[in-house]
């Protein structure tokens, strides 16, 4: 997002931008299971309807990102699975997505795009995820901590990895560091405080694995990681859902990686690499 944000001047690119790529295709995979794959799979879910747990209201409370409200199942669908009609439980960080996607530019205003400022607002969001961690210190009185918590965690990571790219002239990413941090995140699966070594952690490693890991095996046909996602726990679901008394954890995961990935292709190539087009053509107007 930084990149993006440094490689767009106006404003209103980059918020175009983002639009074009995240809600276009979120969108169309909402229609897609409210009004296709449902009514396959269920005779008695409802779906022209403006009341709770039906096909309408999921579409159109999810498409806002569940900011109105929420809304994760359509009655009738998943009956019995163990996720009983949830349609796509993965969405429900894309709120929270889009929220630091247009708080970047904001903190930058105010920063004045000085990376040492920025590092710093990346270290107070990381102290208080640990004072909160520690000792459930909250910064605000009477939260909603649920809240509190996922946008003060998500917005340590993300942060992290803009200082990370801000400072990518003096970083240091090396293998054998990631190796020792990587036998740390797995020692700290079996300790009582993970959430505080990943926080500490992850942001490194992620990173740094993508800056040494030079491949672009996966998309060099196209753009195929955002279909992956969005796509991955309808398909999911769905296999339960046919399956479920036969299918195991690896043939879960087997098949549906293959399944959202044939989607997510299609997906790419049918329709957000067109959508994605009119980023260009604006461009070429104002040439």
């Amino acid at each position: 997002m930084i990149q993006s944000l440094e490689a767009n001047t106006s404003l209103w690119q980059y918020t175009k931008n983002r639009i074009l790529r995240i809600v276009s295709a979120f969108w169309l995979s909402l229609f897609l299971a409210s009004f296709i794959l449902v009514p396959i799979l269920s005779d008695t879910a409802v779906i022209f309807s403006f009341d709770a747990g039906s096909a309408l209201y999921f579409f159109l409370k999810s498409a806002i990102f569940q900011v109105l409200g929420t809304a994760w199942q359509i009655n009738g669908v998943f009956q019995n699975n163990p996720l009983m009609d949830n349609i796509n439980g993965s969405m429900w960080i894309l709120k929270y997505g889009i929220f630091l996607y247009f708080l970047l530019p904001v903190v930058l205003f105010f920063l004045h795009k000085k990376r040492q400022l920025v590092f710093l607002f990346a270290i107070i969001l990381v102290l208080l995820s640990v004072a909160f961690l520690a000792g459930d210190f909250v910064l605000f009185t009477k939260p909603n901590i649920d809240e509190y918590s996922k946008n003060l965690f998500l917005s340590s990571y993300f942060f992290s990895g803009v200082s990370l790219y801000l400072y990518r002239d003096s970083i240091i990413f090396s293998k054998r560091i990631m190796f020792a941090l990587g036998l740390l995140f797995v020692f700290g699966m079996f300790l009582s405080n993970l959430k505080l070594i990943t926080l500490l952690v992850f942001p490194y490693l992620v990173v740094g694995f993508g800056s040494i890991i030079h491949t672009k095996w996966f998309s060099k046909t196209g753009d195929y990681s955002y279909g992956t996602y969005i796509y991955a726990f309808p398909v999911q679901q769905t296999l339960v859902h046919f399956f479920k008394d036969t299918i195991n954890v690896l043939v879960l995961f087997t098949t549906s990686f293959i399944i959202k990935l044939i989607l997510s292709i299609l997906s790419w190539h049918l329709f957000e690499k067109k959508i994605l087009r009119l980023k260009q053509k604006r461009k070429n107007i104002h040439v």
